[in-house]
């Protein structure tokens, strides 16, 4: 199932949200405009069913950094998937929150009564055969466990890592070089693995993992242009490192919502196309739903009109999401042979 609809009040930047989205959206928008607070929603969502109330509220800074500080205490945090429905209620005091809701199918499924009282969380329904329960909820609907959340620091892909990691990506991509590792050992996989690598990255020759000690796995390369020996992973740019994060997020991850932070980070525009073409790929063939972050207009220049989404802050400060495609004024300009992309660098946007 993928998402469709998203309702949010009093969630960081967010005062009131509402945002149909669909298999591909690419959200731009300045430095500070609430694109990374968007994303925090879904690590939000995530965090809840995996760790549990307590832990998600505590992982995510307490209630002082979750809800709006410009929003009156009296008004809820609100977190609703429409479809299935699925829905985040949060209930404010001065010191904290009088109650955290869980809610799926109109039924409430976690029930924290008490900021003030540790461990008071209550799972309403932990029968997985029951049609109210979580675990219920994660198998008819989106497994929000699941949801892949990229936001890649190459410097750690350059260094040995340890054998014994996750066996699902990283956020910062620390355990990129073991499961690449793992993709490497199943011909298969090297394969589709390897096709994806040429296409995006035509210098890469071959790529290997060895082993530094007994406990350490760092990545090598080999380059049509140096193709006698393979090239330690730290002697090669952020660029190519950062696109294999994309391709292991992309293809090799098991999960129906990827979700990746400017994932043009030291690319070259040229390639920027063909990632752009992967993205539509995956999303079409491969049936996964993905969010993109970035303020480079060259991924708009790529990019269908209707999968592009400008995030901006109002007056009052507070963060709103729309498609610029939707508004009258901007398909004017489209009309005229300007592209988003030109509206986006000369700031017209926000008209």
């Amino acid at each position: 199932m993928m998402i469709k609809k998203i309702k949010v009040k009093n969630f960081r930047s967010f005062k009131d949200l509402k945002l149909n989205i669909g298999k591909v959206n690419i959200l731009i928008g300045a430095n500070a405009s609430g694109k990374s607070n968007f994303v925090e929603i879904f690590r939000f969502l995530r965090d809840i069913v995996k760790e549990g109330l307590e832990n998600a509220i505590s992982l995510h800074g307490e209630t002082q950094y979750i809800r709006n500080a410009n929003v009156d205490i009296s008004e809820n945090l609100l977190i609703e998937i429409r479809e299935i429905p699925y829905i985040v209620n949060i209930e404010f005091t001065e010191n904290g929150y009088k109650s955290i809701k869980v809610i799926y199918k109109n039924q409430i499924i976690e029930y924290k009564p008490n900021a003030n009282k540790p461990g008071q969380t209550i799972r309403l329904d932990t029968d997985e055969k029951s049609e109210f329960s979580n675990e219920r909820f994660i198998k008819d609907s989106i497994d929000f466990r699941k949801i892949c959340i990229c936001d890649f620091d190459p410097k750690f892909s350059k260094m040995a890592v340890p054998i014994f990691a996750r066996a699902d990506l990283e956020e910062d991509g620390k355990n990129l070089v073991t499961i690449i590792k793992k993709i490497l050992d199943d011909p298969e996989k090297k394969r589709i693995f390897m096709n994806l690598v040429s296409y995006l990255l035509p210098y890469i020759k071959d790529i290997d993992v060895d082993k530094r000690r007994e406990t350490d796995y760092y990545l090598t390369f080999k380059e049509k242009y140096f193709d006698k020996s393979y090239l330690p992973a730290f002697l090669t740019s952020d660029g190519t490192i950062n696109v294999l994060g994309l391709v292991v997020a992309l293809y090799f991850q098991e999960s129906p919502l990827i979700i990746i932070e400017e994932p043009d980070k030291g690319l070259h525009p040229s390639l920027i196309s063909r990632i752009i073409d992967v993205i539509k790929d995956v999303a079409e063939y491969r049936k996964k739903q993905i969010i993109i972050t970035t303020h480079n207009p060259i991924m708009i220049k790529y990019a269908d009109p209707e999968d592009v989404f400008l995030v901006f802050r109002n007056r009052e400060g507070f963060s709103q999401i729309y498609k610029p495609i939707d508004k009258e004024e901007i398909k004017v300009f489209l009309e005229n042979d300007m592209t988003l992309a030109d509206l986006y660098e000369s700031n017209l946007l926000e008209i």
